[in-house]
């Protein structure tokens, strides 16, 4: 029975694993301010805007956002004050973004958003 258990654990489990992988990218992969997030979008982008306004403060230099974000692997629009990181599991893109808005070359609001795009 141990055996049979141990079979159907070794040969399920990496398939399990690989299904999870559909929504949840190697944490290793992302920037340090969207790992380990919810599993429910909703909730993953309150986070996940928590944590941006907890790095990155209102008040704080769009140039330093800006370059901090880039260092993280944003992709990073001045033009257009957005910031975006996306990375793929199996099926689906998930897709991490933020806007702020700015005066004078301050950070006056920062706005998040975090979801997926599954077929």
């Amino acid at each position: 029975m141990g055996y049979a258990l141990f079979n159907v654990v070794f040969l399920i489990g990496p398939l399990l694993a690989s299904a999870f992988e559909v929504v949840s990218p190697s944490a290793t992969a992302l920037p340090e301010i969207a790992r380990n997030l919810p599993y429910d979008f909703k909730e993953a982008t309150d986070e996940f805007e928590r944590r941006l306004k907890e790095k990155f403060p209102v008040s704080m230099s769009a140039a330093e956002v800006r370059s901090r974000l880039a260092k993280q692997g944003f992709k990073v629009d001045a033009a257009t004050n957005t910031a975006e990181f996306e990375t793929s599991g199996h099926l689906c893109i998930l897709r991490w973004r933020l806007i702020w808005e700015e005066q004078g070359g301050i950070v006056t609001a920062l706005h998040a958003a975090y979801g997926g795009i599954c077929p």
